[in-house]
């Protein structure tokens, strides 16, 4: 099982305090979309690239609306959920998520939550992802806050 060990992501101490379990991520259309957009004649885009944050509190990963936006897709359904700010209400889309420190090319998500945490897609490091328990359960975490530091194996 491949572990890789995550120092502080922004090297400037404390981050598990300050900013959390962060993973670089990409996220994508999904294949059959993306060959269909293609047969239609219509533009596939790109892969898009930033952090998720690991969420050990959420039954379900979220992905921000601007993502969904990008691909110009549609939503497949809408859930209600609850969140810290009490209950809510979003849209659910397909997506492909591929994790580079893995070398995991691709982990389809049939159904993921779409939510608004202000991503802009201005920057590669920009934080567009809580990753939950639906796909944390294929891995192994290690939270170390003595050291400041946190284990994923696959």
């Amino acid at each position: 099982m491949p572990i890789i060990k995550f120092p502080d992501v922004r090297k400037e101490g404390n981050q598990l305090e300050k900013a959390g379990a962060l993973i670089p991520v990409t996220i994508s259309l999904p294949e059959t979309l993306a060959a269909l957009r293609e047969g239609e004649g219509k533009p596939v885009q790109g892969p898009v690239r930033g952090m998720a944050l690991l969420d050990t509190g959420a039954d379900a990963s979220a992905i921000d609306i601007g993502v969904f936006r990008h691909f110009s897709i549609l939503a497949i359904d809408r859930v209600g959920f609850n969140s810290a700010g009490g209950r809510a209400t979003s849209e659910v889309f397909p997506a492909w998520l591929s994790l580079p420190e893995f070398n995991i090319p691709k982990l389809e998500m049939e159904r993921v939550i779409g939510c608004d945490f202000g991503w802009t897609g201005r920057k590669d490091d920009e934080f567009l992802m809580l990753m939950g328990r639906d796909i944390l359960r294929n891995f192994l975490l290690v939270y170390d806050g003595i050291h400041d530091e946190w284990l994923l194996g696959h």
